[in-house]
């Protein structure tokens, strides 16, 4: 070992064998987190209430997906980010 580079005598000291098994565990855990933030997050973007089973409807609002429970919270959300979009560019030829 003495023979090696010290950048990979250090690699080889730093190595734990135990490190996949527990990684393994961690993953599990980030993934089952991950399932629950899912199912809570199937909320309407503009009033905040809970689509239930039937997920809203979906639309790209400037290339960004959006979730809403009917067409009157797309068109007030929809119709405030495309005004502050045409602020924004107004703003920004100035």
């Amino acid at each position: 070992m003495n023979t090696l580079p010290k950048e990979i005598q250090i690699l080889i000291g730093e190595y734990n064998v135990s490190h996949r098994p527990m990684m393994k565990i961690v993953l599990n855990q980030l993934v089952k987190k991950y399932k629950i933030s899912k199912k809570a997050n199937k909320k309407c973007d503009s009033c905040n209430t809970h689509l239930g089973e039937n997920n809203g409807q979906t639309t790209f609002i400037f290339w960004k997906k959006y979730k809403f429970c009917n067409n009157s919270c797309q068109y007030d959300t929809e119709y405030d980010i495309r005004k502050s979009y045409r602020e924004y560019m107004r703003n920004k030829t100035k």
